[in-house]
């Protein structure tokens, strides 16, 4: 198991999209909300850059709710698919 964190950088309320950062590694991704469906969260593949540079991820897919987000990867390119459990604290 693996502890990390993202810290969400800007917020497009318009397009509905949140832009992170991953703390571990400074990966800067976009998650699209109410897509594919409603109540959904979803990253494009390919979609990632790590220090300004592009970097391949896998696109995802997530359900989050009740302080725990299910995620699954879709297809196994880049990388092998995932699954991840996590489990929102309070500061």
């Amino acid at each position: 198991m693996t502890a990390d964190s993202n810290t969400v950088t800007a917020v497009d309320t318009s397009a509905r999209t949140a832009t992170r950062l991953q703390v571990s590694n400074s990966r800067v991704d976009m998650l699209a909300y109410d897509a594919p469906r409603n109540g959904l969260r979803h990253r494009a593949a390919n979609s990632c850059t790590i220090n300004g540079v592009a970097n391949n991820c896998s696109q995802t897919v997530q359900l989050p709710g009740m302080g725990i987000t299910l995620s699954l990867s879709v297809g196994a390119i880049p990388a092998p698919q995932t699954y991840t459990v996590t489990i929102g604290k309070p500061d």
